[in-house]
């Protein structure tokens, strides 16, 4: 079932500014802002004994808490659980940094162009330089999580991880 929604995916370098122009325009045009990261942190922070996959569930929140890669493929499950939903209640999506592995992207691509088209699916890359984006990531703020703090909050004095 094809909806007529849009999917937007932005890809480039960090410091790219991916993130902020998903932000920009994920909300004029009420689309749901996919973050891969997000949805994992969400499974990590739900999970319960009782489940049937509590021990790879806790395996893979290990990795993340590391600092390692999770495993694509779950990663990957992850997301394309959440593009079912979304597409069944005809939201549009946008990325950014996502996906993030030629796993992920040979099995998402495909999904996303059966549930949308192919015609609905709009990909921007955005060009930096090395230098620079050393340069924007190199002044971020990032809070104890690893993840970046974006400018506004960081020059707030934000005390927890957003």
């Amino acid at each position: 079932m094809k909806t007529e929604k849009k999917i937007i995916i932005f890809i480039g370098p960090p410091g790219s500014g991916k993130d902020t122009q998903a932000d920009i325009i994920g909300g004029k045009l009420n689309f749901f802002r996919l973050r891969t990261s997000k949805l994992l942190e969400e499974k990590f922070r739900n999970v319960k004994p009782e489940d049937l996959d509590y021990d790879m569930l806790i395996k893979e929140k290990e990795n993340w808490e590391s600092g390692k890669l999770n495993t694509p493929q779950w990663v990957t499950s992850v997301v394309m659980d959440k593009m079912d939903e979304l597409s069944r209640n005809k939201q549009g999506i946008i990325f950014s940094a996502s996906p993030r592995t030629l796993i992920e992207a040979k099995e998402e691509m495909p999904k996303l162009e059966d549930l949308y088209g192919k015609d609905a699916i709009i990909v921007f890359h955005i060009n930096l330089g090395e230098e620079e984006s050393i340069r924007r990531n190199s002044t971020r703020s990032v809070c104890e999580t690893g993840h970046p703090v974006a400018p506004n909050l960081a020059k707030k004095g934000v005390k927890t991880c957003p």
